[in-house]
């Protein structure tokens, strides 16, 4: 026996064992088996959560390249960011994302669409089902890191994005910019989006909104448009 302290990457409800007995203990599985358990004696809100630190480490051994953000921004005539297109699935998502692209691409914008096949085809080869979503957030916020540093603008899309999976990427793309695009979203509020779209809104016209917000943020030069 010993007292462990555990952390999670999903939000999970729970009480202490002292109030409620019943709904104060927890079993560990492991490949459909039980391999352990225990009872939560209390909550530890001033742990640094491992994202986080994760971010801390990387930040520490990060050697930054001696052309700088602004230099970038000023060469691509451009502010790099991730844009993540947020919504239920099977509602064009992806659609906006390559039209978006390309209405970029077609203005001489370094600007890269990220589809899911890219990830599953390489970079989440060695991942099981069961963990695929977790991972890709955590690797597509990585990926990101990778290219709002190299002062690109990355387009992904992510179905039903939660509120945790959004601080998720935020933390590890940081200090990289996101924008959050929600397409008839059902997951997130209104506040924690940069723009909300109707569903039935024409997709080259939910791309040109996109576009106009870029500039409105200052993303993109104000004669962009």
């Amino acid at each position: 026996m010993a007292e462990c302290a555990l952390e999670t990457l999903k939000p999970i409800a729970f009480d202490l064992s002292a109030e409620i007995a019943q709904t104060g203990r927890f079993v560990l599985i492991d490949n459909y088996q039980i391999a352990g358990g225990g009872v939560i004696l209390d909550v530890d809100h001033d742990q640094t959560d491992l994202i986080a630190e994760h971010v801390k480490q990387r930040e520490k051994s990060w050697r930054r390249s001696r052309i700088t953000t602004v230099v970038r921004a000023e060469r691509f005539d451009q502010r790099s960011t991730l844009i993540v297109i947020n919504g239920p699935a099977n509602i064009g998502k992806r659609e906006v994302a390559q039209l978006l692209e390309e209405k970029l691409f077609d203005t001489k914008k370094q600007v890269y669409y990220l589809g899911i096949d890219n990830s599953l085809l390489g970079i989440d080869s060695d991942l099981n089902t069961d963990s695929l979503r977790d991972e890709y957030i955590r690797r597509l916020g990585e990926i990101a890191h990778l290219f709002t540093d190299a002062g690109l603008i990355l387009i992904a899309t992510v179905s039903d994005l939660e509120k945790y999976e959004l601080g998720i990427l935020k933390t590890l793309n940081h200090p990289g910019q996101t924008l959050v695009v929600g397409i008839a979203p059902e997951t997130l509020a209104q506040s924690q989006q940069d723009l909300v779209l109707d569903a039935g809104v024409d997709k080259k016209e939910t791309a040109a909104r996109i576009a106009s917000l870029l500039t409105e943020r200052n993303y993109l030069p104000e004669y962009y448009l």
